[in-house]
């Protein structure tokens, strides 16, 4: 898939042995700068399929050692920030990437200081993004890779205001790929509203968790 040995040499070392149908569909599309609308389920492999084309392309214009916020990583709750945030820690185990997970329930000051000193990549939940944006502590010009993960869960929950509130302050050239367990009318419409041309790849027809995950029900 083209690929850097560094990103090779972090899959080795993670035991991962050949892409996943999510992985082979999107990878090849989302290096040529597409954007990307698909439909996969949770536990297919879909975060390596957009952080792995993100980390190849921070890679090949990382002119100097300070870092230039090119990605944003939109998702629904501070549990998916937190585990893709691990996801790029993972994959770019051999590069010099800076990355930051903002969501609620936690100090900005915090957050302010490391926006500060400079990212290559932000995973975000959209009520705190949008908190920094109003305070004026973060800058998404730069920006030139959008990936809103479980798009149709974040509808369901109401972002879809915050979504495209947050969407007009990234650079105009950019990739914006879009990934969801459903393809319903509102997420294509939300497609429609901010992707251009995008190539549409579907591996999951169902809503359904795949065979890998472990579901248990805790009654409180």
């Amino acid at each position: 898939m083209n690929l850097d040995e560094k990103i090779i040499s972090a899959l080795k070392d993670l035991n991962y042995k050949e892409a996943t149908e999510i992985q082979k569909k999107a990878i090849p599309i989302a290096l040529k700068k597409r954007d990307i609308l698909a439909a996969a389920q949770s536990g297919t492999g879909k975060t390596a399929a957009f952080l792995l084309p993100i980390l190849t392309e921070i890679l090949e214009n990382k002119q100097s050692n300070i870092p230039i916020l090119r990605a944003l990583i939109l998702v629904p709750t501070r549990e998916l920030a937190t585990q893709i945030a691990k996801a790029v820690d993972d994959f770019a185990k051999y590069l010099e990437v800076e990355r930051l997970a903002v969501f609620g329930g936690v100090s900005t000051k915090e957050q302010e200081k490391k926006i500060a000193k400079g990212l290559d990549i932000l995973v975000a939940t959209s009520g705190r993004l949008m908190e920094h944006l109003k305070n004026g502590t973060v800058d998404l010009s730069s920006v030139t890779n959008v990936v809103i993960d479980e798009v149709d869960t974040m509808l369901d929950m109401g972002f879809l205001e915050d979504i495209e509130k947050i969407l007009p302050n990234v650079g105009p050239k950019r990739q914006i790929m879009m990934f969801s367990a459903t393809m319903n009318q509102n997420v294509k419409k939300l497609a429609k509203e901010f992707l251009t041309d995008p190539v549409v790849i579907e591996v999951a027809l169902q809503r359904s968790a795949v065979k890998i995950i472990d579901q248990q029900i805790v009654l409180v």
